[in-house]
């Protein structure tokens, strides 16, 4: 198994092709107060299987960190490895949206992500506070 994409965007979503579409890739969130409010994020993942993989259920787990490595969340996405289409490799797409998703502070907080019980990748979030406006 190949983690092909993991990352953080403002929207992503797989047309009727199969294409998988992704906007506004970003690792970084700028907030005026805390704790933030952050409206729309979506967790894409591209995962292309080994030969041996095929019919093996498996899942897939998002967990949320905050700058101290204290959990926030953690997402569980059970699924069943397909078998390759003739003469191409099998993969998946797994796009998970979180809506109105509070960070408390600023910091660096991580997105982890797991298949089964093993650590695949990191995708960070810089959580940054904005300097006040000068209203001169």
């Amino acid at each position: 198994m190949e983690i092909k994409v993991f990352l953080t965007a403002d929207f992503a979503n797989i047309d009727n092709s199969g294409k998988l579409n992704i906007l506004g890739i970003f690792d970084s969130i700028f907030a005026k107060t805390f704790p933030a409010i952050h409206p729309q994020l979506y967790i894409v993942t591209k995962v292309v299987f080994d030969w041996g993989e095929f019919g093996e259920d498996r899942n897939l787990v998002y967990k949320l960190f905050d700058p101290d490595g204290k959990q926030l969340m953690s997402v569980d996405r059970p699924f069943n490895v397909p078998s390759p289409k003739f003469g191409q490799t099998s993969e998946m797409n797994f796009i998970t949206a979180l809506r109105d998703f509070p960070f408390e502070r600023p910091g660096s907080y991580e997105l982890r992500l797991f298949v089964d019980k093993d650590y695949k990748a990191v995708a960070k979030i810089e959580v940054k506070e904005l300097p006040p406006r000068d209203e001169a």
